[in-house]
């Protein structure tokens, strides 16, 4: 098998997504809302019967808590590796990590305001990545994933495994950019990441490609689907 199914999924609804904080690489936030967990368990029980072969997951505890969630539901787990990936970790925005959007806005105006108007080559705050260096990063890692998927799968007794990765609104939304050539100021509209959305990516391991089935499907979500103002 030289296609690889992967499916990419943004973590469910955070208690800071809720507060409309920021939250790029705080380990300190407190993870899933409730609505986040309700969330995460429809997903679960959605690809409970997909032949899942393995999760990666950003080791933030957002990511972490909708994967094993995921994980949970699935019938073979103890035999389904769970790998924690820290290159699969949001954007950080340095000081602003872990501020509500409006103490940013009143307190780190030139950084809302590169924000606002798309400044991706620059951090947009102090200490922080700018957005095109944490595009580079996540690609590396999201590259190094679909080639040690696609030799764990040709070494699988399941011959058509799906591979789950579980990141963040960024991530996702950069690794779509970067794959379709889709400069990132344009990222936000043409791929929204609604929280616990699934995104369906082939690789292609002859023409060493990805290529895009679906984008930000909620569908299983229900009447929880939730569209955040500001991605985070």
């Amino acid at each position: 098998m030289h296609r690889l199914k992967i499916l990419l999924v943004r973590h469910g609804l955070s208690a800071w997504n809720e507060e409309q904080r920021h939250q790029g690489h705080c380990w300190h936030e407190p993870g899933l809302s409730e609505q986040g967990r309700k969330q995460a368990d429809r997903l679960g029980v959605y690809l409970k019967d997909e032949p899942i072969i393995a999760i990666w997951t950003s080791p933030l505890p957002r990511t972490r808590q909708t994967s094993a969630i995921i994980h949970q539901y699935q019938l073979r787990a103890k035999t389904i590796p769970l790998l924690l990936d820290s290159g699969l970790m949001e954007i950080s925005h340095g000081i602003a990590d872990g501020m509500l959007f409006t103490e940013i806005k009143e307190q780190l105006a030139e950084g809302w305001e590169k924000m606002r108007n798309r400044v991706w080559h620059e951090p947009l705050f102090p200490g922080g990545e700018s957005p095109a260096a944490a595009s580079k990063r996540m690609l590396q890692t999201k590259f190094a994933i679909a080639r040690i998927a696609s030799v764990f799968k040709k070494n699988s007794r399941i011959q058509d495994g799906i591979i789950v990765v579980v990141a963040h609104g960024a991530v996702n939304n950069f690794f779509l950019c970067e794959i379709t050539d889709t400069p990132l100021d344009q990222g936000w509209e043409k791929f929204p990441q609604d929280n616990c959305c699934i995104n369906t990516v082939i690789w292609d391991d002859r023409e060493g490609k990805f290529e895009i089935e679906s984008v930000n499907k909620t569908d299983h979500l229900g009447d929880l689907k939730y569209t955040p103002i500001i991605e985070a």
